[in-house]
């Protein structure tokens, strides 16, 4: 993946959730469910407004049904933008990483989301925390 040299600073922007983005985690949620990794559940969405463009879910790659051996895995991330099949530029990712009981745990984007975010143009991503949420603009977490 290409590195663009970006650090990840969520101190920088604080923003309140609203009603809409509420009822989006809940889609972000739901989508962790199909998830088939064992260990991490992740969902993800892109939206404009209310408008769902595509929804996405970490996906563990076998060769084959019964195999007990992993080939890699695809990012909710990436996921959701594959899903979309249009422009994401100016949209909200909301992504979700559930834990026992499907409890919130911290879904911050990995480098290489963080850089697929910024070169699809999102401009807002609220994820997961433990205690809640985070949502937070993308032309205020990057430096560097």
């Amino acid at each position: 993946m290409i590195s663009m040299g970006l650090t990840w600073n969520v101190s920088k922007m604080d923003i309140p959730l609203m009603k809409r983005d509420h009822d989006i985690l809940r889609v972000a949620r739901i989508m962790s469910r199909e998830s088939n990794a064992t260990n991490f559940k992740f969902g993800s969405v892109i939206a404009k407004g209310r408008t769902i463009l595509g929804v996405g879910f970490n996906d563990v790659l076998k060769t084959h049904p019964k195999s007990t051996t992993f080939h890699g895995h695809i990012h909710a991330e990436l996921s959701a933008v594959l899903n979309a099949r249009c422009d994401v530029s100016g949209t909200t990712l909301y992504i979700f990483r559930a834990g026992y009981k499907e409890r919130p745990l911290l879904a911050k984007p990995c480098k290489a989301c963080q850089t697929l975010i910024v070169k699809q143009g999102i401009k807002c991503v609220c994820y997961s925390i433990e205690d809640g949420y985070e949502k937070i603009l993308v032309s205020q977490i990057f430096e560097g």
